[in-house]
């Protein structure tokens, strides 16, 4: 049950951290609301790929290796839906804001839980 919170709560935490990357970044357009359901795909496959991993530098070197093919499928995505050069960095910030917000986040929040 623990797990699935976590699935949960990431996959959320995500979302709202990217969402609010991309709107402070004025993306106002279709990759706006494409990030809502390709955060939730990407966010929940990832996840559940590194729950089943219990070696820690495994964990660590699947997740820098999870997040780069994330970041890739995400930015590949945001092409597709418009031509733009700042995909890459709408990408990559929102990306990098949600790993690393929402790492501490959760790591806080199951602290305590």
């Amino acid at each position: 049950m623990r797990e699935i919170t976590k699935l949960i709560v990431g996959a959320f935490l995500t979302m709202t951290i990217e969402l609010i990357v991309l709107r402070l970044e004025k993306v106002k357009d279709e990759r706006l609301w494409l990030s809502l359901p390709m955060n939730l795909f990407t966010n929940m496959l990832f996840n559940s790929i590194l729950s089943f991993i219990d070696i820690a530098w495994l964990s660590i070197f699947m997740s820098v290796v999870g997040e780069i093919l994330v970041f890739l499928v995400e930015w590949g995505l945001f092409q597709l839906m418009k031509k733009d050069s700042k995909n890459w960095w709408h990408s990559f910030s929102a990306n990098l804001a949600s790993l690393t917000i929402g790492s501490l986040l959760v790591y806080i929040l199951f602290l305590f839980v």
